[in-house]
């Protein structure tokens, strides 16, 4: 199993991870749930450092609410083609830019998400608080659309 992991700078690592069955995992791991492990405000920082990075290469304007939310909105519907054929393009920095944002996008909604399931609240800096609402709002917006559509 491989999966991505924030290292030294804010850096994405992808590692392989060993997935033992749940019966031979030891009673501490089987009962605690994996969130407790972490270290969600230094997560929230490198997230934050590297989703900045991004938006200095797309020139996105934190401030610019109606902005942010048409870019969160983006990032929760973008598909996986169109990541792939985004990062196929190397030399298109926007694009991969752009890609490697809404994939920050999930590391931050995961990381809030498991930090509320353990009792705590994660927040970072201005960019944090930005994009993270825009994120929730359309989340939200979106749920309520996905209801309201004939089944």
């Amino acid at each position: 199993m491989r999966s991505l992991r924030l290292c030294g700078e804010g850096f994405l690592k992808v590692v392989r991870t060993p997935c033992a069955p749940p019966d031979r995992r030891p009673k501490a791991l089987q009962l605690r749930p994996m969130g407790l492990f972490e270290n969600y405000h230094q997560e929230a920082d490198a997230i934050e450092k590297e989703i900045e990075r991004k938006g200095i290469v797309l020139g996105i304007d934190w401030d610019d609410e109606v902005a942010v939310r048409a870019l969160a909105r983006e990032a929760l519907l973008q598909s996986s083609e169109e990541a792939q054929a985004a990062m196929a393009r190397p030399n298109d920095r926007q694009a991969m830019a752009r890609t490697e944002l809404f994939g920050l996008a999930a590391l931050m909604l995961k990381t809030m998400t498991q930090s509320a399931e353990d009792g705590m609240h994660t927040h970072g800096g201005l960019i944090w608080k930005s994009f993270g609402r825009a994120l929730w709002q359309e989340t939200e917006t979106l749920a309520a659309e996905k209801k309201s559509w004939p089944a």
